[in-house]
């Protein structure tokens, strides 16, 4: 688990850790995001307030527990198919106000650079990484994020199949960026 791998004493001068399509964010009440678990054998990016040197705790059996897993099933189809970048970016949303209706747990949140998609992720009722992917060495990366481009976000209503386009305060992307809406609407 995150936040019983990394020492108390220093776990507040971590701001974020990324891995592949995946990241965990430290808030003032605890871990948030799909990256619950470190993995042996996995690489992770650490942002940190400063320069740190630590040991993780391996006490608790790294990478053994299954509690607290954040597990999804992506939609059905290969229109819902993002290549994993080493580009990437995750914007952090906690909140998703619909004028009609409300998001739902198991409802898809969708980041697109135009009309490519660049990251999917599924609602939990929580706040929860949206990832955005950007365009690096390979070419079927061609169309995803640069820096200074404006993520959008859609909604795919898994009880419906309906696309809602979302509406925020999005900040510009950026390699390895770590993100927080105040909301998407």
């Amino acid at each position: 688990n995150v936040g019983e791998a990394i020492p108390d004493d220093v776990e507040y001068l971590f701001s974020a850790i990324l891995t592949g399509g995946g990241a965990a964010m430290n808030t003032g009440s605890g871990w948030v995001g799909s990256l619950v678990n470190f993995s042996g054998g996995s690489g992770y990016w650490v942002i940190v307030e400063e320069d740190l040197s630590f040991s993780y705790n391996l006490n608790s059996g790294l990478g053994r527990s299954t509690i607290n897993t954040y597990a999804e099933t992506l939609p059905h189809g290969s229109e819902f198919n993002v290549l994993q970048s080493s580009e990437q970016a995750f914007y952090f949303v906690d909140q998703v106000e619909l004028l009609d209706g409300a998001i739902e747990n198991g409802d898809w949140l969708l980041s697109y650079n135009g009309n490519v998609l660049t990251g999917v992720r599924q609602w939990q009722g929580m706040m929860i990484d949206i990832p955005t992917m950007g365009a690096s060495d390979d070419i079927l990366t061609t169309d995803y994020f640069v820096e200074g481009d404006i993520p959008t976000f859609k909604l795919l209503k898994q009880s419906t199949g309906e696309f809602l386009a979302l509406d925020g305060e999005i900040a510009e992307w950026s390699p390895n960026g770590v993100f927080t809406l105040s909301g998407l609407i």
